[in-house]
């Protein structure tokens, strides 16, 4: 059976025939319409998350206080301004760390607090074992034993079969 594809005031539609097409477009631009626009932002360490709404969806932009850099790409593809708050924070957070080596969980929900501990004891392993000389492979290996207590490399994978 053929779809009939079209573009209906700027909103793409299909359906078996020309109503169906047009009717997909409108139910696509009432959405856009429709429901909350309002912005929301949050800072913490110099550092300014940005979570708007589009007619496509909702997105987030994160803004660093360094002023070369400054401006980190927007992140889209959020069907609610929950959905981009939660992992806009995340990313927030995970920026925090890098920059300023401050563990931001005051911005996070209970488990998302503690997910994010466990993703920054990574990242202090991970740098202690490369600053004691380890490669990236082996510093992957000795920050996931040290944080997860397994790891599923290929020389931890070698070593559990019994190779070398």
């Amino acid at each position: 059976m053929q779809t009939v594809k079209i573009e209906y005031f700027g909103m793409s539609g299909q359906g078996k025939n020309l109503t169906e097409a047009k009717r997909d477009a409108g139910a696509s631009i009432e959405r856009a319409l429709s429901g909350n626009y309002h912005p929301w932002a949050a800072t913490a360490e110099g550092h300014t998350l940005i979570v708007y709404r589009d007619p496509w969806g909702w997105w987030y932009d994160l803004v660093e206080p360094n002023p070369e850099s400054g401006y980190l790409r927007g992140v889209s593809g959020f069907a609610s301004l929950d959905e981009a708050k939660q992992h806009g924070l995340s990313h927030l957070c995970q920026n925090i760390f890098a920059y300023n080596g401050v563990r931001a969980t005051h911005l996070l929900d209970k488990n998302e607090a503690k997910e994010f501990g466990a993703w920054c004891d990574w990242q202090d392993a991970y740098k202690s074992a490369s600053a004691h000389g380890a490669d990236d492979e082996h510093a992957r290996c000795e920050a996931s034993r040290k944080v997860n207590n397994f790891c599923l490399c290929r020389l931890c994978m070698a070593e559990a079969k019994g190779e070398k």
